[in-house]
């Protein structure tokens, strides 16, 4: 049987496969749940891996995806393929696997045909919007109950509730917010397309807001002030001076309402003790403890505040000097952790390889052969993404681009778009190829409308 043949076969099934591979990332956010989801993520990988191979190699000609991409994201590979046979010595087959897995979600999404990509974006829209809610829910009512769980699983201990003045819900607050963040946008791409219901997702939106500012996340609070600002600048309506007034009066609003919900919770927070659930035998919490803040310092939880940031990002930086051509491949990379950070850096802000800034991670991990052709790629779907937002009039397409900056945005300030199998990585690509797709979709129409003789 050819290629072409097995592809044909394959076609039925794509839909579901790219739905249940976003799903299980989205459910492999929680480390609760990771252990359980990420053998199914990992088969789904595979799976997609081989659509992929198969229709590349049985019907190249046919494939409609954006050939510059594919030329861009082929350097990109190309150059972690190099640094995997530099730093051949160490993690050899661990750095060729990051490698497929990239393969893996970031082209599943620009090899899918149209009708397939607007079908899986509708699910996954509706989708994030009730586990947003549910997971909203869930940590709500141990904001208000100033709960703090703590167990261990394995190795690994976990914490929910109040904590060092936050809210930990179901993923980490950074985490969660970014979460949240898409979750708003994805709302209002339902609303824009007269969803039925609209009002529920409204509904969820002002939860949501909540939610959000109950994390205290800067890098996202900074992602969703940008989206209001491209909001405004490209789908409200009214002129340029009406919606500058606009803009302003709504991102003081929503700035202020973040900062002072943010403030109200902490002094919530730390205005009495907290019920802590300490089923972990192993963590031993004092009972001089009287806040969740002391019991955060007993836990030795290090907070990734704009300070501790650039203390991480300086040490990178240092590192990646070392091996600044070809990187150490992203499998080594924690190798070399105990020669530039303190061990409860390593322990809560390093998981993964994470330095906080998408950039230096990838100039660490792949050297300034990987970061450059990272930054073209990106630069890519940028311009392309740009210059649909001043030309195009379908306001809820634009919200696929927002969406895409404001994520992007969010990376200046962590590290979950390359190297990491959660729904932050896999929904960024996602949105990436749906908007490539749009922007070749409307190019197209525009140019049968220029060249057509009526």
């Amino acid at each position: 049987m050819s290629f072409s043949k097995i592809n044909d076969y394959l076609e039925k099934y794509k839909v579901g496969v790219a739905y249940s591979f976003i799903l299980v990332s989205i459910l492999s956010m929680s480390s609760l749940i990771y252990k359980v989801a990420n053998p199914i993520y990992k088969g789904l990988s595979a799976l997609v891996f081989v659509f992929i191979l198969v229709s590349l190699l049985g019907s190249f000609k046919k494939i409609k995806a954006d050939v510059k991409f594919l030329i861009l994201f082929g350097l990109v590979a190309g150059s972690h393929l190099l640094s995997a046979l530099v730093n051949r010595s160490g993690n050899f087959l661990g750095n060729i696997t990051e490698v497929i897995f990239m393969v893996t979600y970031i082209l599943l999404f620009v090899m899918l045909e149209a009708k397939q990509l607007q079908k899986v974006f509708q699910m996954t829209a509706i989708t994030v919007q009730v586990i947003s809610f549910l997971s909203a829910l869930f940590a709500l009512i141990l904001f208000f109950a100033r709960v703090l769980i703590l167990f261990k699983v394995g190795d690994r201990s976990y914490s929910y509730g109040v904590l060092n003045g936050r809210v930990w819900g179901i993923v980490n607050p950074n985490a969660s917010a970014i979460f949240t963040y898409i979750s708003i946008v994805l709302a209002l791409y339902l609303i824009h397309q007269g969803h039925k219901y609209s009002v529920y997702f409204k509904i969820n939106n002002i939860i949501q807001v909540i939610y959000f500012a109950l994390m205290q996340s800067r890098g996202a609070l900074l992602s969703l002030l940008l989206m209001i600002g491209l909001y405004f600048a490209f789908v409200a309506r009214g002129n340029i001076v009406k919606r500058l007034i606009a803009f302003l009066t709504v991102a003081i609003l929503v700035f202020g309402t973040n900062v002072g919900i943010s403030f109200a919770a902490s002094k919530y927070i730390t205005s009495s003790r907290a019920t802590v659930f300490n089923f972990d035998k192993t963590t031993k919490i004092s009972d001089n403890a009287s806040s969740s803040s002391e019991v955060a310092n007993e836990l030795h939880l290090i907070e990734t505040t704009p300070s501790g940031r650039t203390h991480i990002w300086k040490n990178a930086l240092k590192m990646g000097s070392v091996k600044p051509v070809f990187g150490y491949g992203v499998r080594n990379v924690p190798n070399y952790y105990s020669q530039y950070f303190s061990k409860y850096e390593i322990q809560n802000s390093l998981i993964g390889g994470n330095f906080h800034n998408i950039f230096i991670t990838v100039f660490v991990s792949s050297g300034i052969v990987g970061l450059v052709a990272f930054m073209m790629l990106l630069g890519y779907i940028i311009q392309r993404f740009v210059r649909y937002l001043f030309i195009s009039k379908k306001n809820s397409d634009k919200l696929v681009m927002i969406l895409f900056f404001g994520m992007l945005l969010g990376q200046l300030f962590e590290s979950q778009i390359m190297y990491s199998t959660n729904f932050i990585n896999i929904m960024f690509w996602f949105v990436a190829g749906y908007g490539l797709m749009i922007c070749n979709r409307d190019e197209k129409i525009r140019y049968q409308e220029v060249t057509d003789v009526r």
